[in-house]
């Protein structure tokens, strides 16, 4: 991946914090990695919803995750305008797609 493709992304995960820790997503290990398809105009966004299982954030509620989510793609969004920003769960994906 391009380093300013790197650069954005991990900008956009760095500012976007839990508002009780303070621990950014960056910091969490929510998202497992993101795919950048520039040809396709698509992100897609690994998210693996248990972090690093860290005491703060092992245990995060929907509500928690839908926030994050929507702040990661708002983000995304615009640093990559006209990208589609796709979310997929890490522990949905089939084993030879985790490489």
């Amino acid at each position: 991946m391009d380093l300013s493709v790197q650069e954005k992304i991990d900008a956009t995960l760095s500012e976007i914090r839990d508002p009780q820790s303070g621990v950014s997503l960056l910091e969490m290990g929510l998202v497992e990695r993101i795919r950048y398809a520039q040809d396709q105009g698509r992100l897609t966004v690994v998210l693996n919803r248990l972090g690093r299982g860290k005491t703060c954030c092992s245990v995060l509620s929907l509500g928690m995750l839908a926030d994050f989510e929507s702040a990661m793609k708002k983000g995304l969004q615009e640093r990559f305008p006209g990208c589609e920003i796709r979310f997929v769960d890490a522990a949905a994906l089939k084993p030879e797609d985790r490489v």
